[in-house]
């Protein structure tokens, strides 16, 4: 099961990751002809989805810890970046479509999300 959820991170990080890069570079994916969520449709349903999926991480992140192969370390990380993920995603929902403050902040923030949950991951494992 933690392989499997491990997997579920890496699979639910990735639409809101490439969606949010999507609503930023919109224009070009639409002038290129190459149908993204923005593009196919709108930019008001790819934030809702995002929010969805981030939502479903957080949870997939914490469920991961209750397999009981991993440190309490692991187990606050989860809380806070999956808590901080979801609250950027749910501010890029929130700001009007004409906007990117947040769907930047979003991008931005889905870098860190992997590499963080997965160091933690490996700190546990040292402890």
């Amino acid at each position: 099961i933690a392989a499997w959820l491990m997997f579920g991170l890496i699979f639910l990080w990735t639409p809101p990751h490439f969606w949010s890069l999507a609503l930023l570079k919109d224009e070009d994916y639409r002038r290129a002809g190459i149908p993204m969520m923005p593009v196919v449709r709108g930019a008001r349903s790819t934030k809702v989805q995002s929010v969805w999926y981030a939502a479903i991480l957080w949870l997939a992140g914490i469920a991961l810890y209750f397999t009981g192969f991993f440190h309490w370390i692991y187990f606050v990380c989860a809380m806070l970046i999956g808590a901080a993920f979801f609250a950027v995603t749910v501010k890029m929902l929130r700001e009007p479509d004409s906007e990117n403050v947040w769907v930047r902040w979003t991008f931005l923030a889905s870098l860190l999300y992997l590499p963080v949950m997965f160091a933690a991951i490996v700190a546990g494992a040292v402890l």
